[in-house]
């Protein structure tokens, strides 16, 4: 009977810990592009504004490259934001 206490109360007690855990929701961001009038090129007439140039393919770095966001906090530490991330 001893043993058998025991035995639940090992299984018991780590699940109990993992339904109760407080964990934080995740927030999720997306980037969109200006608007016209948000564009800092829309003052401009179209004539003066010269050629456009398209980018492509663009590669981030490995440690940039993942769902959750990073933000530098300064120049040698950055900050991985488990429950912000990207949609």
């Amino acid at each position: 009977m001893n043993r058998r206490l025991i035995f639940l109360l090992t299984l018991l007690v780590p699940a109990l810990n993992g339904c109760f855990r407080n964990t934080a929701p995740i927030h999720f961001y997306m980037l969109r592009p200006l608007t016209p009038a948000e564009s800092p090129q829309a003052a401009i007439p179209r004539a003066d504004r010269g050629p456009v140039i398209g980018l492509g393919p663009i590669r981030l770095s490995d440690y940039l490259d993942r769902p959750q966001i990073v933000t530098a906090v300064s120049e040698q530490e950055y900050r991985l934001a488990e429950d912000h991330r990207w949609a």
